[in-house]
């Protein structure tokens, strides 16, 4: 269940989780998380999505075993060829946002948190990109065009610092950020 932690302060937040929402519900992969119900509680807008046994990647601590950490880039980057060849950009993507299944359960890792998600597979300047900030790629601080390159970007920061405990770029935070994209 993913509920918004407020009611939304305008029509713009409602059409995020909306388009959360109807993005994910339109999406079936064996690494994607599935959405399945769009409602109200109190005024505020949720979705119910399905539940991901399993833990991060990095609940055992980093680094993680060679050996996983090649499973793991290898299902990831697979999600993300998915997502990409229809159009669509995760923008988020980082440890907090990968859920390995119990090995029992087949071990596969599962992308969830579409909270800033775009279709297209590019961003119009001057638009909003939120995220965090040591997994975002230089063209979101440069206002360049963003793209299945961003989110592979990612996935590599994310690589990197599940195999080494630390992030490729001095002075990363862990941090999240909104910028403006674009437009000066």
């Amino acid at each position: 269940l993913k509920v918004l932690h407020a009611s939304p302060s305008g029509p713009q937040e409602l059409q995020e989780a909306q388009r959360e929402f109807v993005l994910l519900a339109q999406l079936e992969h064996i690494g994607l998380a599935r959405a399945y119900d769009f409602g109200y509680l109190r005024g505020r807008p949720y979705f119910t999505s399905e539940f991901i046994p399993g833990a991060r990647p990095d609940a055992r601590g980093i680094p993680i075993q060679c050996e996983d950490l090649l499973r793991l880039a290898q299902e990831i980057a697979e999600s993300l060829r998915f997502l990409h060849s229809n159009e669509i950009l995760h923008l988020d993507l980082k440890p907090g946002n990968i859920i390995v299944r119990p090995r029992e359960s087949g071990g596969r890792a599962v992308l969830i948190d579409f909270g800033l998600c775009r279709r297209g597979l590019s961003t119009p300047p001057g638009s909003k990109l939120k995220g965090s900030l040591p997994y975002m790629a230089r063209e979101y601080f440069q206002g360049g065009p963003i793209g299945p390159w961003t989110d592979v970007y990612a996935l590599g920061v994310t690589l990197y610092r599940l195999a080494t405990g630390r992030f490729p770029r001095n002075g990363a935070a862990g941090g999240k950020t909104t910028r403006g994209h674009g437009g000066g």
